[in-house]
């Protein structure tokens, strides 16, 4: 076990790396930075894909609750997805079969 004490003591940067004891993942720092961007674009993007999707959806059907409830609840796009594949899509089914199913 190396235990440096002194400034002095600590080896230069070049002699750490060719005696072995690069033991760190410092070199990944970079590429872990990039990914953590990278994924972090990816989930601004789905987010607001689906929010957008679920605010235009609950607007145009009068659904003033839910419009504000994606408004103000950030799910990752969650509470989206149940809205517009479960909720809507119930309720439009509905309307539907109360209609007798004809527009004429």
């Amino acid at each position: 076990m190396n235990a440096y004490y002194f400034e002095s003591e600590l080896p230069r940067h070049s002699e750490w790396m060719t005696r072995g004891d690069y033991h760190s993942l410092f070199w990944l720092a970079p590429w872990i930075a990039f990914a953590a961007v990278l994924f972090l674009v990816f989930i601004v993007i789905w987010s607001l894909a689906w929010k957008g999707w679920a605010l235009w959806l609950s607007a145009r059907r009068g659904d003033k609750w839910w419009f504000v409830a994606f408004l103000l609840v950030h799910t990752l796009g969650l509470l989206e997805i149940i809205y517009i594949f479960l909720v809507a899509k119930r309720s439009e089914k509905r309307e539907v079969k109360e209609s007798g199913g004809s527009n004429h």
